[in-house]
């Protein structure tokens, strides 16, 4: 955590996760109350994604200072967590901590809003199904069997790399597989008018998409619903998604 963070940013950090760490397997509250004398306490961390300093992890010397301690870029965590993720930057890497900040932060608005949308689909309301249809598509997809089923394989599969995934296919169609998967992952739920939009800005028609997330989900890696696209194979569409941070932090950076 760093001195040169502003206090409104810690606030807006701090309220956005509902006072609750990030980690995923963390429920720890991260404000105690008062105790006799004692005034209550706030005991959660403002943790840097990118590393502020150099030499600190995950450390990026190209990111701009404005950036990294904005709350873009930062991650609520308990001290506990905080420490984990700079004690092993390789193993909580730029990718899995963003990929916590977005889930986490989702989850919080949901459970604190009772029509909730993502940013993407705020951006899309005039063309999309209300914000509670939206929600309930999606829940309803994770409540499934299939999904669960998909979600367990792709956790007993961590061997699984995004290469051989995508060795079979051809320049074009690897390059369509790699963003959706990317993109089920980082903007999970993936909408798919966003997937489609972006794909068509690099020559991709929505009928090439369309063919090319049937495959994957028909491989177990993605669940598709009439709106979006969901990651099944946490560990591939990873993958996949570090492949496209420069673009993922571009449009953080906007």
């Amino acid at each position: 955590m760093s001195s040169t963070l502003k206090e409104k940013v810690r606030v807006y950090l701090a309220l956005n996760s509902g006072g609750v760490c990030a980690h995923p397997e963390c429920k720890v509250r991260l404000a105690e109350d008062p105790s006799g004398d004692d005034e209550g306490v706030v005991i959660g961390v403002a943790a840097h994604i990118f590393g502020e300093k150099r030499g600190s992890a995950r450390h990026d010397p190209i990111k701009k200072r404005e950036f990294l301690n904005s709350a873009a870029n930062l991650i609520y965590l308990c001290p506990t967590h905080h420490t984990l993720i700079d004690k092993q930057p390789e193993t909580y890497s730029v990718a899995v901590l963003f990929n916590w900040k977005s889930k986490h932060e989702m989850k919080m608005r949901e459970v604190t809003s009772e029509d909730v949308v993502t940013y993407d689909e705020l951006q899309r309301a005039t063309e999309s199904p209300s914000s509670k249809a939206i929600l309930e598509e999606v829940q309803d997809a994770r409540n499934s069997e299939e999904y669960r089923a998909g979600i367990q394989n792709g956790s007993e599969e961590k061997q699984d790399t995004l290469t051989p995934t995508l060795a079979d296919f051809g320049e074009i169609d690897q390059e369509v597989r790699r963003r959706v998967l990317g993109y089920s992952l980082w903007y999970d739920p993936a909408a798919k008018a966003r997937v489609f939009e972006k794909l068509a800005a690099f020559g991709h028609d929505q009928r090439l998409v369309e063919n090319n997330a049937q495959r994957l989900q028909d491989d177990g890696l993605i669940q598709i619903t009439e709106n979006h696209y969901l990651p099944l194979n946490e560990e591939i569409c990873q993958q996949a998604a570090e492949t496209l941070m420069d673009e993922f932090l571009h449009e953080l950076e906007e």
